[in-house]
């Protein structure tokens, strides 16, 4: 992660640990490629409660952001629910969290 300066390095490790090696923020990020027409190919996402499943390019941002709630459907052709409201919550809390650690 590129390094503020204003934060302190512990702020800096609690943030790199949030954004690089937290795999649902990860997806949350895959999520915003989609939306920008980045991110091609099978994508892996991840629910709030940490389980994982792969979509295809075949889903594209026209359904991603449809509404609130979709209904993806992963390579093994079974639909999985994404309330988007739900997903920024926990990216949210997950990001405090790390924040707060970082604080001490």
């Amino acid at each position: 992660m590129r390094h503020a300066r204003y934060l302190s390095p512990a702020e800096n490790a609690a943030l790199s640990r949030v954004f690089y090696d937290d795999a649902f923020i990860e997806g949350m990020g895959r999520v915003r490629g989609i939306a920008d027409h980045v991110e091609t190919g099978e994508t892996v996402l991840r629910h709030t409660d940490g389980s994982a499943f792969t979509i295809t390019a075949a889903t594209s941002s026209a359904v991603l952001f449809a509404s609130r709630l979709v209904y993806l459907t992963d390579k093994e052709g079974v639909r999985q629910p994404w309330d988007h409201l739900k997903q920024l919550t926990e990216a949210e809390r997950r990001i405090r969290k790390a924040f707060a650690r970082a604080k001490g």
